[in-house]
């Protein structure tokens, strides 16, 4: 019985034992901090490595274990605790226990220093009274600091530059030189020669696209440069069929000499640009019906009775108001009045007297006529077709005292109008009685109708500017505006 007893103790006392002994090798010892060596923040170059320590407390934490990650993974590379600079950037770097996901981090900022620099062009032109900048880069490319100054070597009078924004102002003609230097290595610099040019022609335009002349009349097409500022403006002329139209190559004045059609090109002598009119030379036995009504001012016999003239509302014409007048002629008319606008009879003594140089030239029995001492007109408003070509013609008469008082004067007297009264065509009379006091005159010429035009006007006016500058008397008759046909 005791030995049983004996063996019995022995047994139990060796399970306590091992049951003491397992409690305490299941004790976890958690972790309750971690920091790094590097704090704040940190700069490195790309390329470079960065060695960071976490330290976990306590030392004896049962999982020591730290997971390494950044916020940008294309400025930096992590592996274990070890940072690599990659591009140029600021990240956070994280280290994050595996017991309790306790975090810290450091910024680091990854940097770049240049090893060269230079301009993108070496020989650059600006038209004078221009700006410009100039371009250059930093090699490597990823270079961080690229802060720099400005300066120039040569004629202050040629050009100038702001040493901080590089802003260069072309002043001369002439030739200078720009340097751009870093700011963080003074050995680090390039050099640019920068001429200042004329500035130069960019395009030329003409005013209309197109041209009507009767034959052996001529013309003249105004044209502009772009840019306005462009140093030369001159331009060379030529005409595609010289035995239609020539054109004089320095003037531009264009001299039609046979019906048909004509491409009148201007070329500016800068950069050689072109543009082109097409001139229409008019063939007075090719034309449409005369689309004037009344074109003789004609009347019946009692509507006018046996006054001199009549002064009441005259068949298709319109009179012209006198503030028409005042305000296409501001300040330089005198005695406006539409009744001064009228008709006469060509068996009126009118025309035994003053009258009497236009009796031949009267094409039926009635003429209109502008009274003299007084600013007047007649008009007729006219639908056309716009780039079509257009025939007018008129006989006027009138009387003068002296060339000064002449009502009729050069580009100004018989007016194809558009209806908001700004002159669009004219044409120069041709003077066929040049006595000292009365002359008879044809006026003829040919128009093409710019795009957008639907509406032109007929018109015959005189101003009065008074005292010694009276106008005279002036008779009109045998209107006509008759489509043209150009082939």
């Amino acid at each position: 019985m005791k030995t049983v007893s004996l063996k019995f103790s022995f047994f139990v006392a060796i399970i306590i034992m091992m049951v003491s002994s397992s409690c305490k090798e299941d004790e976890k010892i958690a972790v309750t901090g971690i920091s790094l060596n590097e704090t704040g923040s940190v700069t490195i170059l790309v390329g470079q490595e960065l060695p960071l320590v976490a330290t976990v407390e306590p030392a004896n934490a049962t999982q020591p274990g730290v997971l390494w990650s950044t916020s940008l993974p294309g400025v930096v590379y992590v592996r274990d605790n070890t940072v690599t600079g990659l591009l140029p950037g600021t990240v956070e770097v994280f280290a994050t226990t595996i017991d309790g996901a306790l975090t810290v981090s450091v910024e680091v900022t990854v940097t770049n220093f240049a090893d060269g620099l230079a301009f993108k062009q070496k020989e650059v032109s600006i038209p004078r009274g221009t700006t410009t900048t100039l371009a250059f880069d930093f090699t490597p490319h990823s270079a961080t600091n690229r802060a720099v100054i400005w300066s120039m070597e040569g004629d202050a009078d040629v050009a100038e530059i702001d040493p901080q924004t590089g802003l260069i102002t072309g002043k001369e003609y002439g030739e200078v030189t720009i340097r751009v230097t870093s700011l963080d290595d003074e050995q680090l610099y390039d050099y640019c020669t920068l001429s200042v040019v004329p500035v130069p022609v960019e395009n030329v335009y003409l005013n209309f696209d197109k041209m009507a002349l009767l034959p052996q009349r001529t013309g003249k097409m105004d044209f502009s440069i772009y840019p306005e500022e462009a140093e030369n403006k001159d331009v060379t002329w030529a005409s595609s069929n010289t035995a239609l139209a020539t054109v004089d190559e320095n003037t531009g004045v264009i001299t039609a000499i046979a019906p048909g059609i004509v491409t009148i090109e201007v070329t500016t002598d800068d950069g050689g640009h072109t543009a082109e009119l097409t001139l229409m030379i008019v063939d007075e036995a090719n034309l449409g019906n005369n689309l004037l009504l009344n074109p003789g001012f004609e009347a019946q016999e009692n509507d006018i009775g046996t006054a001199l003239d009549f002064s009441g509302d005259i068949t298709s014409w319109e009179k012209i108001n006198a503030n028409w007048i005042n305000n296409f002629y501001p300040g330089n008319t005198n005695n406006p009045n539409q009744n001064n606008a009228n008709i006469i009879r060509r068996n009126h003594t009118f025309f035994d007297g003053n009258g009497a140089f236009f009796v031949n030239h009267i094409v039926n029995n009635f003429v209109g006529r502008l009274a003299a001492n007084g600013a007047a007109g007649f008009y007729q408003l006219v639908d056309v077709t716009p780039g079509a070509v257009y025939f007018i013609s008129a006989v006027v008469g009138y009387n003068r005292n002296n060339p000064g008082q002449m009502t009729i004067k050069t580009d100004e007297t018989l007016k194809i109008l558009s209806p908001d009264g700004f002159t669009v065509y004219h044409e120069e009379p041709i003077i066929t009685d040049p006595s000292q006091n009365s002359n008879v005159i044809y006026v003829k010429g040919a128009f093409a109708v710019p795009a957008g035009i639907r509406t032109v006007r007929y018109q015959f006016d005189q101003r009065n500017n008074g005292g010694s500058q009276q106008n005279p008397v002036m008779l009109i008759d045998d209107c006509r505006f008759q489509e043209a046909f150009v082939q």
